[in-house]
């Protein structure tokens, strides 16, 4: 398992602990990540869709490095999906041009009662085409 995080601090933590086989300290956004195209079968995105964390146009890097019939999750707190101006007005556009590409296909859309603070999460698995 690989990690990416823009905070060095965070992947010294997990260095520590010897979790991650490589690691990569940058954001996810709309710039290229160092890693090859079709590499991972699976990437999953968790705690990065929040207020100022990951805009969604990190979501065309993070399909670029998953491999045909790979998975992308992408984990959650539903209530971003409106009170965060970024999703609200970009994440389902975004997520209709991967799948119109032919980039990715959703998989499931699924509802995650009192995921956090009695909050209920989202999650999205897209299967990459």
């Amino acid at each position: 398992m690989d990690g990416l995080d823009p905070c060095s601090s965070l992947l010294e933590k997990a260095r520590a602990k010897n979790i991650y086989r490589k690691e990569f300290c940058c954001y996810l956004n709309d710039k290229p990540l160092p890693i090859e195209d079709n590499t991972y079968d699976c990437a999953v995105l968790s705690g990065g869709m929040m207020e100022g964390h990951v805009p969604c146009s990190g979501l065309y890097q993070l399909a670029r490095v998953v491999k045909p019939g790979g998975l992308v999750c992408i984990v959650m707190r539903e209530e971003f999906l409106e009170h965060v101006q970024e999703y609200r007005d970009n994440l389902e556009p975004v997520i209709t041009d991967l799948e119109s590409r032919a980039i990715w296909r959703l998989a499931s859309r699924t509802v995650v009662p009192n995921y956090f603070l009695d909050k209920n999460g989202v999650v999205f698995n897209f299967v990459k085409c």
